[in-house]
């Protein structure tokens, strides 16, 4: 689709590192008590632009119009916890993300930036683990593994 073509090792490489994030998530892919269209919200909100301001209206609007649907209102909780969790999101998980997934675009080949990507779920795991004393099953560790095999096979220099 942008015009790079993968060698049958990065496709091999993706199609497991696929596996390994399917296996790290395997215990959170349920969808909990919100209605279905819920769901699509967030699939709405990521607009084809590449343009990280389009994408953030558009995810502000459909989830305003959507709290303002069900009743929650517009008002922020302004309490100590809720401020220093948006100051981290917007600054540092949207803001620094981006810039350096665009950076890391300009620099290296699509299909390795994408497979760095498929780390996402590996490192929210073991955060969660570290600051949450979340459990990590066997499958979640065997997850791990196939993940990084998965990755290492997309990223890999290729021999001319």
């Amino acid at each position: 689709m942008l015009g790079e073509r993968l060698s049958a090792w990065q496709w091999l490489g993706t199609g497991i590192a696929v596996a390994g994030v399917l296996l790290v998530s395997v215990d959170s892919l349920t969808f909990g008590a919100a209605p279905l269209w819920a769901y699509g919200v967030t699939l709405g909100a990521m607009p084809v632009h590449q343009s990280l301001c389009i994408h953030s209206l558009t995810g502000a609007a459909l989830f305003g119009l959507s709290a303002l649907w069900i009743g929650d209102g517009l008002a922020l909780p302004m309490t100590r916890s809720f401020v220093p969790g948006m100051v981290w999101l917007v600054f540092i998980a949207t803001f620094l993300a981006y810039s350096v997934y665009y950076t890391a675009l300009r620099l290296y080949p699509a299909a390795k930036v994408s497979a760095a990507i498929y780390l996402s779920p590996r490192v929210t795991m073991l955060w969660a683990r570290a600051l949450f004393d979340d459990p990590l099953s066997m499958v979640m560790a065997l997850g791990l593994g196939v993940t990084r095999i998965g990755v290492f096979l997309t990223a890999r220099r290729e021999r001319p």
